[in-house]
């Protein structure tokens, strides 16, 4: 099964109609470079947008389908009453694992580079150090406060930067040997559950400990853009 999309955009739900346009605006200005490079629909899980905490479990596949994770990063993201963005995290971590160690059976230098990109949108300091100190990691705070954050030249080649970060990761894994299959078991990908992430919140974030959770949340359908 080849990749379906060049990243899944992951990013916390919010009620805040102005923070729902920013990370619209972010997406549309990543999907809008990468169209230039890359063959591949972006995934954006658009019922956020309306507001509408949902979950579905076909987001696990449409992230296993998917080259790149984008992460939307702020203060909130990893949190312990919200954790499907832990889970959606975690499962791409797993799933960059598998990916890295086919690169690496390839010899090829790609197999040091991660596959999630973090855009910090309010919070760059407080990205969990295990993550900012191997990740491709980016500030957006200065820009995002602004209505014209689209138009801002710095903001504007940072986003050709990080689509061309995905073209490259995706010519390099469409251009591997089959088998292995880096797709193949895709359609039977599950998030992990919340138990086995809460271990992992508690000590990025120790002081979420002793902090409740949400069990389950509604379903409902999803798309992409």
């Amino acid at each position: 099964m080849p990749f379906s999309y060049s990243c899944f955009i992951s990013y916390r739900h919010t009620e805040n109609e102005s923070n729902r346009k920013r990370t619209k605006q972010i997406a549309e200005a990543l999907k809008g470079e990468l169209e230039y490079v890359v063959p591949l629909n972006v995934y954006l899980d658009v019922e956020r947008l309306k507001g509408a905490p949902f979950y579905n479990e076909s987001l696990a596949s449409a992230l296993c389908q998917s080259v790149c994770m984008v992460m939307l990063y702020w203060p909130t993201y990893f949190s312990m009453q919200h954790t499907f963005c832990s889970r959606e995290y975690k499962l791409m971590e797993k799933l960059e694992t598998q990916r890295l160690q086919i690169l690496a059976q390839t010899n090829s230098l790609e197999a040091q580079n991660g596959l999630i990109i973090v855009l910090a949108v309010r919070g760059f300091h407080s990205i969990p150090e295990e993550i900012r100190s191997r990740r491709k990691c980016y500030d957006l705070e200065s820009w995002a406060s602004s209505p014209s954050m689209t138009k801002t030249l710095a903001f504007r080649q940072t986003v050709i930067e990080i689509a061309d970060y995905i073209a490259n990761r995706s010519r390099i894994l469409g251009q591997l040997p089959t088998p292995p299959d880096p797709c193949e078991q895709c359609p039977n990908c599950r998030l992990p559950s919340i138990e086995d992430v809460l271990p992992w919140l508690q000590q990025v974030d120790p002081n979420q400990v002793g902090l409740t959770f949400r069990s389950a949340l509604p379903t409902r359908q999803i798309g992409y853009i």
